[in-house]
């Protein structure tokens, strides 16, 4: 696949690794800091590495730039590494407070996640990685998904800490009696604070008509499969939303701030649009149809996003 393509190609790939490694300008490292690299930072399979990366490149070239340098690997281990730690001095407490903890958790992964995702880009706009490869016969789809494929392999790992020791928090809870230990129904701070407005536009419509929805039978605020199920659709839209604003925009916190306000308003429009139809249609609204709801709300603004994304990048309209 890549034996077709012409030496230009390869070398704005390489310029391009460099200026996103931030080393363009800098000086080489000294001898000492390569023995370091070489003995602490090589794979330990570098066989199977080298396959992989070499397919990941034959696959898509951007998704190889997000993990081809070892900074990135360790980075990446390193994340999970440190909330694996966090997860181990969360469990010293109660199970209440250990699901208190996990929203403090998942706030600082969604905030790293957000951050790299935003930073990254902008990064790469102003010191002109992203003008050298939007010269190559790369597409903006593979640029796009390249990106998006790269921040989800950064951050798999960690997510999934997370998610495992937020299942056993949540069986903790839901399964302790004791005296000491009481029931614990509290979703947590941070998913409080979230899904607030979505909160306020059920009650609007449960003054309009009471009976349509049962708290008994289903909470969307407090059902633990429901708040799982929001993150794992925030963290796959995220990077879409993170790239698009990052390169609409020029300050970082804007970036940031326009992405988590994209991540919300996807289950407040869906909640709202449901709560409306089952109004209107005099039917309660049924747990499955709440998940299809949000599903569909955030791949069709995710695909949006995609769509003005890929427009930009065609027309090479951002700002710097």
């Amino acid at each position: 696949m890549l034996a077709g393509r012409p030496p230009v190609f390869f070398l704005a790939l390489r310029i391009a690794a460099r200026l996103m490694a931030g080393s363009w300008q800098e000086k080489g490292p000294s001898p000492r800091r390569e023995s370091w690299i070489k003995t602490y930072c090589v794979p330990l399979a570098r066989r199977r590495f080298a396959r992989q990366m070499r397919r990941t490149l034959e696959w898509n070239p951007i998704a190889w730039l997000q993990q081809y340098s070892w900074k990135a690997r360790v980075s990446k281990w390193g994340l999970c590494l440190l909330f694996v730690l966090l997860e181990c001095a969360e469990t010293t407490g109660s199970p209440s407070e250990i699901l208190q903890g996990q929203s403090l958790l998942l706030l600082i992964l969604a905030a790293t996640f957000t951050f790299v995702g935003v930073n990254g880009f902008l990064t790469e706009k102003k010191n002109g990685a992203l003008e050298l490869l939007l010269v190559t016969p790369l597409s903006p789809n593979q640029i796009i998904f390249g990106r998006v494929w790269g921040l989800w392999q950064q951050f798999l790992p960690a997510g999934l800490t997370l998610l495992f020791f937020w299942l056993g928090a949540e069986h903790l809870v839901l399964n302790t009696w004791t005296w000491r230990y009481p029931p614990f129904k509290d979703p947590g701070m941070l998913w409080n604070f979230l899904t607030s407005p979505v909160s306020w536009g059920l009650g609007v419509a449960y003054s309009f008509r009471g009976s349509f929805y049962s708290y008994h039978s289903f909470d969307p605020m407090a059902n633990p499969g429901f708040q799982i199920f929001v993150t794992a659709i925030g963290f796959l839209t995220l990077p879409v939303f993170a790239t698009y604003f990052a390169l609409r925009v020029k300050n970082l916190f804007v970036a940031a701030a326009l992405t988590w306000l994209a991540l919300l308003l996807c289950p407040y429009f869906a909640f709202m649009a449901l709560g409306a139809l089952s109004i209107f249609f005099d039917r309660p609204l049924i747990p499955s149809v709440l998940y299809e709801g949000v599903f569909l709300t955030s791949l069709a603004f995710a695909l949006l996003a995609c769509f003005l994304l890929r427009h930009s990048l065609s027309r090479r309209i951002y700002s710097f």
